[in-house]
């Protein structure tokens, strides 16, 4: 039995490299659609004459394809591990341990895709326009800004860990909301703690300017309180 349990393992693990080292080979072949996806999320910026970018090293684009390859394909890999995993544990789990472990892992899902789409869709765009629009706001002194490939990927790179830290922030908060017993009194007892956190967190990850410290912070505490609302009405709607 002992030696089932080594060999699946041993199955799963070929499967789970195999596809990862797929996975970069692909990603490498269309290097350039995803380097042009990369950019294109600043479409203002991208349709500009003025905005390109520029390599000060002859390996540097070279890189940027590795690491962009590295980067989609390592994505790629954890969720392949996480369903491996569950495909693994499955079998030994009872019925409703299994059901909630399925609910955790889309929840978890759910969650990285919508900060995945407001990365992208929101927050990215508004940094680089937020501090390239300095450039122009100089008085009697010309600033031209000549942005390196290798810097816009690891800024990408950065800001990407964050969200999906954030957002699995978030999943964290509304397993300890909906574990609580009394729910009620836990969220109006440690509502100033979260607040308080939420605007620690988001003068850490925004522009060092007070209206998006305070747009970040209000976006928190907004899905937070949703999170709250949807908590106590599960639990309202269990107990009726």
């Amino acid at each position: 039995m002992l030696y089932e349990y080594f060999l699946e393992i041993k199955n799963r693990s070929f499967l789970i490299i195999f596809s990862w080292v797929v996975c970069v080979f692909t990603c490498y072949f269309y290097k350039e659609v995803l380097l042009f996806l990369l950019v294109k999320i600043n479409y203002n910026l991208f349709c500009s004459n003025s905005f390109y970018f520029i390599s000060t090293s002859l390996t540097d684009l070279f890189n940027v394809y590795l690491k962009l390859s590295y980067f989609v394909s390592f994505q790629v890999l954890i969720i392949n591990l996480i369903y491996h995993c569950l495909l693994f544990i499955s079998p030994a789990l009872f019925k409703f341990e299994y059901r909630s472990l399925k609910r955790l892992v889309f929840v978890c899902g759910l969650f990285y895709v919508i900060g995945f789409l407001v990365l992208n869709r929101l927050v990215v765009p508004y940094i680089w326009e937020f501090f390239i629009s300095f450039q122009s706001q100089s008085q009697g002194v010309s600033v031209f800004f000549e942005a390196k490939i290798t810097d816009y990927l690891a800024f990408y790179v950065v800001v990407y860990t964050v969200s999906t830290i954030l957002t699995q922030l978030f999943v964290l908060i509304l397993l300890v909301l909906d574990s609580v017993p009394n729910k009620k009194t836990y969220i109006r007892t440690t509502r100033k703690v979260f607040y308080s956190s939420f605007v620690i967190i988001s003068t850490l990850v925004t522009p060092p300017d007070i209206i998006s410290q305070l747009a970040i912070s209000s976006c928190f505490i907004l899905f937070y309180e949703l999170l709250a609302m949807l908590v106590v009405f599960k639990a309202f709607v269990c107990k009726s």
